[in-house]
């Protein structure tokens, strides 16, 4: 497996997370992984491995630093996409226990209401 190839493979890259321009540099890098040599021979003695390699190099060139930054992005979004769902959650968690305490806080002044509220109770003493 070439070295754009092995990049991308390894780094997990989302089609759905790039651009289009990205998505066609690592739709080429694989083009070229599967048109590689078999053999590979010494490029000065081998038309076929010369024309293959300075194609592979040129491509390298360009789209390495290009598969690199939209992999860097993609890290960056993903790690503030998690960021902002922990503190979400932590929001969540908070107006939870928030709401715990006003409902038992509201039971109390319901039972306080429902007390005073009761009439009375005729003392035997008093007529």
């Amino acid at each position: 497996m070439n070295v754009v190839a092995t990049i991308i493979a390894s780094s997990h890259i989302k089609t759905m997370a790039m651009d289009g321009d990205l998505h066609a540099l690592a739709q080429k890098a694989l083009e070229l992984d599967s048109l590689s040599p078999l053999i590979e021979h010494e490029p000065s003695e081998c038309e076929t491995c010369a024309e293959y390699q300075k194609e592979y190099l040129a491509f390298a060139r360009e789209a390495l630093p290009k598969i690199a930054q939209g992999y860097i992005e993609l890290m960056r979004a993903s790690l503030e996409a998690f960021e902002n769902a922990k503190m979400r959650g932590r929001f969540l968690a908070d107006l939870e226990e928030e709401n715990g305490r006003l409902q038992k806080e509201l039971t109390a002044r319901e039972e306080e209401l429902e007390e005073l509220q009761k009439e009375p109770a005729k003392k035997g003493w008093l007529r």
